[in-house]
């Protein structure tokens, strides 16, 4: 009830001023399009805190399917690549040729990997941000690299944690509730895999994940 009460009237809002950016002339589509950036940040917080309200009461239901994860891989950079370049970053992706079949949870799968591209994004001002995908006949590894802030030492224990970002103060300066990481991480567990954030000697951050190819039979699942 709670997701329908903000999810619905917030996409009418957006929906509507996408329409009236298609109408007005060029001169005036400054505050509509600060209306839609604004409106879509807010969906995707509103979106973040809603999963951890289901984290938090354990609601999460995995949905299994049969999927490409190359394709997913695709989607994912074609979403990021933009904002990337628009900060001056390289976005640079690796990835087998070939399908990677899993069956899995293809949108579960894909909200990991977007919070994490977007937090490697949001904390690096210059360089690259480099994805690499990779799989064995019963895993996916997936890495993330960036040349950003890094992470405080002392906080590396914590970065699970709701609410937290990397380095003290960041709050403010790069936006976000902390809740990227936390969402990743629990939903990597609950797939049956494992993540490492490691800070990179020559400076940012490195996430390392690996993830079964088939959803454990133990996890609580919708087929």
């Amino acid at each position: 009830v709670l997701s329908h009460e903000f999810r619905t009237p917030l996409s009418i809002i957006l929906g509507y001023a996408d329409i009236l950016r298609l109408e007005i002339d060029d001169s005036r589509k400054e505050p509509v399009e600060a209306i839609i950036r604004s409106g879509r940040q807010l969906l995707s917080t509103l979106n973040s805190i809603l999963e951890w309200i289901e984290i938090s009461e354990d609601r999460q239901i995995l949905r299994q399917s049969s999927f490409d994860l190359g394709l997913v891989f695709d989607d994912l950079i074609a979403t990021h690549r933009a904002r990337a370049v628009q900060k001056g970053l390289r976005l640079v992706c690796i990835a087998p040729a070939g399908a990677i079949l899993m069956n899995s949870d293809e949108d579960r799968i894909g909200r990991i990997m977007d919070y994490l591209l977007d937090n490697a994004v949001k904390f690096t001002s210059q360089g690259e941000v480099r994805i690499s995908l990779s799989s064995s006949s019963d895993r996916v590894s997936i890495t993330i690299s960036d040349t950003g802030i890094g992470v405080d030492e002392g906080r590396l224990t914590e970065l699970s944690s709701p609410f937290i970002q990397g380095s003290r103060g960041d709050d403010r300066q790069y936006g976000g509730v902390g809740l990227g990481l936390t969402l990743a991480t629990e939903g990597i567990r609950l797939l049956g895999g494992s993540i490492r954030v490691l800070n990179r000697p020559e400076g940012g951050t490195r996430v390392e994940i690996s993830i079964p190819r088939t959803l454990p039979g133990a996890v609580r699942k919708v087929a």
